[in-house]
């Protein structure tokens, strides 16, 4: 049994940001999906919406998980902006 923890030619063929960060630390980018990001998600709402807090919440917890160095918050709360901004353009781009 082997545990795939990063798939490097995601990582290289990656064109977009979640596809990036899909490939990169696979096990990690999982438990964050499954227990911290869909746990904040609101049912209610169309899955169209784009739910900010939930994603922010998961990079959040990558925050606490490499310490609280400026530098981490920087890189995990620039890369859950990145995120938030691109599933809205795409979103938006997908409606016109």
């Amino acid at each position: 049994m082997a545990i795939r923890n990063v798939n490097i030619i995601g990582c290289d063929t990656a064109v977009d940001i979640p596809q990036l960060m899909q490939s990169w630390n696979c096990q990690i980018h999982n438990w964050l999906k499954y227990y911290v990001m869909l746990r904040w998600i609101d049912r209610t709402k169309d899955r169209s919406v784009v739910q900010a807090f939930p994603i922010a919440m998961s990079f959040f917890m990558s925050l606490v998980w490499h310490g609280f160095w400026s530098g981490y918050f920087i890189i995990f709360m620039g890369a859950a902006l990145a995120d938030i901004i691109y599933k809205n353009l795409k979103r938006v781009a997908l409606v016109q």
